[in-house]
């Protein structure tokens, strides 16, 4: 599965220069699965990303670009071939040498910033970054969850995100109440970003190829009225805490829950996945009160 293939003349325009399986293979490494390591393989599509990445950053003038998870480089050199300034995260030590050595001339002109770093650990430090930001990445399955809850605590400082995740886990940050994906991270970041579906991504242009299909996505800002983020986080996870009991229960230790039920119209017996992002707002925003 994780052999090296040959590549043809004719095929060579197929792949990018930063060819994951030829650079693993001279470096005598193979893909880590604690990583979550499923590289790009196909430069049609790297190209796509990266133009959609140029536009996103064409809109939002003064926003820095974050790669997060460089791999081996290849939609890194995509990026810079668009002349972003970018700064990208790698946690991999095997790869952030080759990183270095193969964009020697970028980060010596400045133009590129490459962060040795564990992704979300990283993201909590942009709260203090002074100008807004683009996140971009072909993310980890492991880490997908945690990325995006960074992502909706950073909203103030984001000026949008393109990310490359699994079908499964689009159709759950996606997904509407009434579902059974419907949840805390469903209800988050539908409260922050508008969420649009670029490109559906084939397993095969990976390396190695994952098990289902991917989706490329755009999280872009949506005007919101004003919230208390961390009450309503707080809200949100205790509502979702035990699924099988209604929500008016999960909720029992919030003052005056019986009387705000009553105000917005809330059945007694509602359970958290009937309720839409609307409606907790609704509540979060009484609670304050």
């Amino acid at each position: 599965m994780n052999a090296i293939k040959i590549i043809s003349l004719k095929e060579e325009n197929k792949f990018p220069t930063m060819d994951p399986r030829l650079i693993l293979h001279k470096n005598n490494l193979i893909p880590k699965k604690s990583f979550g390591q499923n590289f790009l393989i196909d430069s049609l599509l790297l190209d796509r990303i990266s133009e959609h990445i140029y536009s996103l950053s064409k809109k939002s003038h003064s926003a820095s670009v974050f790669e997060l998870g460089s791999g081996t480089g290849a939609l890194t050199e995509c990026l810079l071939k668009k002349k972003l300034t970018l700064q990208t995260i790698e946690r991999d030590r095997d790869m952030v040498p080759i990183l270095n050595e193969a964009f020697h001339s970028s980060i010596k002109s400045g133009q590129l910033k490459l962060h040795e770093d564990d992704i979300v650990k990283f993201l909590k430090k942009l709260h203090h970054f002074k100008k807004k930001v683009i996140l971009c990445g072909n993310l980890p399955f492991n880490l997908s969850s945690a990325i995006l809850f960074q992502t909706t605590d950073l909203y103030k400082n984001l000026s949008g995100a393109i990310y490359l995740l699994q079908k499964e886990f689009v159709e759950r940050i996606n997904s509407t109440p009434c579902s059974k994906s419907y949840g805390v991270l469903s209800v988050l970041v539908q409260s922050r970003y508008k969420i649009s579906i670029l490109e559906n991504v084939d397993r095969t242009c990976f390396w190695p190829s994952p098990i289902v299909e991917s989706n490329l996505i755009c999280l872009n800002e949506k005007e919101n009225e004003q919230i208390d983020w961390n009450l309503f986080v707080n809200l949100v996870k205790t509502a979702f805490s035990k699924r099988r009991k209604t929500l008016l229960n999960n909720l029992k230790n919030y003052p005056d829950i019986d009387i705000i039920f009553e105000v917005l119209k809330i059945k007694s017996n509602s359970r958290a996945e009937e309720i839409s992002v609307e409606t907790y707002h609704s509540i979060c925003n009484k609670l304050k009160r």
